[in-house]
């Protein structure tokens, strides 16, 4: 279980792999207690990175080679949140080291996490700093920029209850024509099961985790994994059978599936993807879902595209990701990334704006929190084009809306989802 965990980590860290893939690569073919193991113990590392980073800094005797330090990070991890006794995770970490070719270093890593976990027994580990934007950036695995930045829009409070709150629990949902209840239903006689979600009624959280890509229903295309924050966006464009969309930031495809799935497999719907090999990925997304009613083109959502096409365009762009639904997109971000992912989501959004009929929908949508990249850009695009205007879309989260401003928020501590952001707008019809 270890080296596999010790792997995704390595993967996502060293050479920038998205930690779902990288566990769904890694744990093909794994009983459902491994999975749920490494699933939980990697994430766990990951969303806890800064801290763990601050504890072994503390501790640690000249340079660090990148593969002692995950072996420290993930023994760490277990020792101080998944309650593994201390001779367990001291001598797991040891065996590790052998296990990945470093025996050399055993009594190192050994020596390291004993003195951790006795004064850890002791009470007498290492102090966060007293400045509360180091102190949450550290405890929050969270860029001390945003940090600030968060403090100075939600106060401290909400700010802290926010970073500090954890989503664990995994979301499916069915694939028309199969429904949510026949999924439920067989999730249960399989042994997995599952609560709906509060706002989507489509979504079914599972209940304990579980490794449900070995699952008929996910293998034969009846059920997807996908956050119900995600679902909302689409929920968003208030679909009716039949009509146009296009979706202009598409891969994977989970939200271009549960497109068609909201009509009904009827209608047309066109999908954008910049990267080929992001394109390739919507396409085995929509092959294993079903889906025929999709058309898929490798394009730049930023540039022009059929004048007035299409009844509902969704622009579930590019992001920083800093909602909490990727702990590892908080790896190396800089306050340089934000600046220039506001200018392309701003692009993305003045070009998909020409492509709504009047009397259409365009929906716009994170999984960030951060308002320079949700509130503000919505803002700056109504600024631009008066042929649009806010539509209220508060019902979706049943009134449980936060602070003022266009779209809405959607916050781990209010709403028990990953942090998202949805705004709908509606183009003017013509005079």
């Amino acid at each position: 279980m270890l080296r596999l965990a010790y792997d995704v980590l390595n993967n996502v860290i060293k050479n920038g792999a998205y930690a779902e893939l990288a566990l769904k690569n890694a744990l093909c073919g794994e009983d459902r207690e491994t999975a749920r193991s490494v699933t939980r113990l990697v994430y766990t590392t990951l969303e806890n990175l800064s801290y763990l980073d601050y504890i072994i800094d503390a501790y640690k005797k000249g340079r660090l080679h990148g593969s002692v330090r995950n072996i420290l990070r993930l023994s760490l991890a277990r020792l101080i949140f998944d309650g593994v006794p201390d001779y367990a995770a001291v001598n797991g970490g040891a065996e590790l080291a052998r296990n990945i070719g470093k025996g050399e270093l055993a009594g190192y890593v050994n020596g390291v996490l004993r003195r951790i976990a006795r004064d850890l027994a002791n009470g007498r580990c290492v102090e966060l700093p007293k400045d509360t934007v180091k102190s949450l950036s550290i405890r929050c695995n969270m860029p001390a920029f945003m940090v600030e930045e968060y403090l100075n829009e939600y106060g401290e409070e909400f700010t802290r209850a926010m970073l500090t709150a954890r989503i664990r629990d995994l979301c499916v949902r069915a694939q028309y024509p199969y429904t949510s209840e026949e999924l439920e239903k067989e999730l249960l006689k399989e042994g997995i099961p599952t609560v709906r979600g509060e706002y989507d009624e489509n979504a079914l959280r599972l209940v304990g985790g579980a490794n449900i890509a070995e699952t008929d229903a996910f293998l034969s295309g009846r059920m997807t994994v996908q956050s119900e924050g995600a679902m909302l966006a689409c929920r968003a464009l208030r679909l009716t059978d039949g009509m146009r969309v296009l979706d202009t930031c598409a891969a994977p495809g989970g939200k271009t599936a549960y497109i068609s799935s909201l009509m009904h497999a009827t209608g047309s719907i066109t999908a954008f993807e910049v990267h080929p090999h992001r394109t390739e990925l919507i396409r085995q997304t929509l092959a294993r879902l079903n889906v025929k009613n999709c058309r898929i083109e490798t394009r730049d959502a930023s540039l022009p595209y059929d004048e007035g096409k299409f009844d509902a365009v969704l622009c579930d762009v590019p992001c920083s990701g800093l909602g909490g639904a990727k702990p590892d997109a908080s790896i190396s971000k800089t306050d340089a990334d934000i600046i220039e992912l506001s200018g392309i989501q701003q692009r993305i959004l003045l070009c998909a704006a020409d492509s709504v009929r009047p009397g259409g929908a365009l929906v716009y949508s994170t999984c960030t929190v951060s308002k320079r990249e949700n509130a503000d850009n919505i803002r700056a695009f109504l600024e631009k084009r008066g042929d649009f205007e806010l539509d209220d879309i508060s019902g979706l989260v049943k009134g449980r809306v936060v602070g003022e401003g266009p779209g809405i928020g959607i916050f781990p501590n209010v709403h028990g989802m990953d942090g998202f952001y949805i705004a709908r707008l509606i183009r003017k019809k013509n005079r």
